[in-house]
């Protein structure tokens, strides 16, 4: 299991240091002294993972498949953590498809001892914290409802006088250019930060899939909930059948002392229907088909809008 630490700096925000760990549990009822260890990151192959439980043998699924599904969910980019995939090999011996970790001195596990053995270590790495919001179709995400708005194709649109909290987030690279410039094994990201007493703080963590070197990456270690984004649907006309105009606002408030950038994603659905944004009052632009952003700024104790208009065109 791979366990990653990182020290985010409170000075400046914009470095941090990581250490990896790798914790090392010996199940058997025999003691290993000085034993030279390795660790293998990766996806290997078995059997019962290649089939996803099912066994072509047989004409039923196992229990096994729902255990494989699950971590098959959790090997993918959860929470849109990989913003970028990288293009960098890593330093370490490739065997097969996977990478070996030569632990760099011997070490002794007892029986049935856990122990954790240092794996990755970086100091000065680039870093920036961020804050995120997504908002999924022109509602607010499907929460508290109130005042149903049906358009002719049946989705609904939907307000809200609740608001939500942002994503709060790590942006760093795994590059070399960064300073870590090493993949990083699937595991779980641990994120402190210095107080004003200058002791380290836990404010948060996270599970990442194998990440090659070279990526971009945005965790996400939990939500503010002083920084907050109320979405609301203000009119949904239809200009026909398959045509309709959607008009949202977004009311953004700040309650920290300090001036946060908000980075607001509108979920579309790009490859099925077509979008022209007829308005907007600040200029977003698109990620991909399928989501539009646009960077907030909102001032220390200060609120921030956004309101645009778009047309969804249904008919090919």
């Amino acid at each position: 299991m791979y366990k990653s630490e990182v020290l985010h700096s409170k000075e400046d925000e914009k470095t941090m240091d990581l250490q990896g760990w790798a914790t090392l549990e010996n199940l058997t009822q025999t003691s290993f002294k000085d034993a030279a260890l390795s660790v293998i990151a990766g996806y290997v192959g078995q059997i019962n993972n290649n089939y996803y439980g099912y066994n072509p043998e047989q004409t039923e699924y196992t229990t096994f498949y729902y255990q494989r599904r699950n971590t098959l969910m959790q090997q993918r980019n959860q929470h849109r953590n990989v913003v970028k995939a990288g293009n960098q090999a890593s330093s370490q011996e490739r065997v097969g498809d996977n990478l070996i970790y030569r632990l760099p001195y011997k070490t002794t596990l007892a029986a049935k001892q856990k122990k954790q053995i240092s794996l990755v270590e970086a100091s000065g790495v680039e870093a920036r914290k961020g804050y995120e919001f997504y908002n999924h179709g022109f509602n607010n995400g499907g929460r508290v409802q109130k005042t149903p708005i049906y358009n002719i194709s049946g989705s609904q649109a939907i307000s809200s006088d609740n608001p939500r909290s942002v994503e709060s987030r790590i942006r760093f690279s795994n590059s070399r250019e960064t300073g870590l410039g090493e993949a990083l094994p699937a595991g779980t990201i641990r994120v402190y930060t210095k107080d004003k007493l200058g002791r380290s703080q836990f404010i948060g963590e996270e599970q990442i899939s194998h990440i090659a070197g070279g990526s971009d990456m945005s965790i996400k270690i939990g939500e503010a909930f002083d920084i907050t984004v109320k979405p609301t649907l203000k009119s949904a006309e239809n200009i026909s059948k398959k045509i309709t105009e959607y008009e949202m606002d977004f009311d953004l408030r700040n309650a920290s002392k300090k001036e946060v950038t908000i980075r607001l994603y509108q979920k579309l659905n790009g490859y099925s229907y077509d979008y022209k944004f007829l308005s907007e009052s600040q200029t977003g632009e698109n990620k991909d088909a399928n989501w539009r952003y646009c960077d907030i700024a909102i001032p220390a104790e200060g609120k921030s809008e956004l309101n645009f208009k778009v047309r969804e065109d249904r008919t090919r």
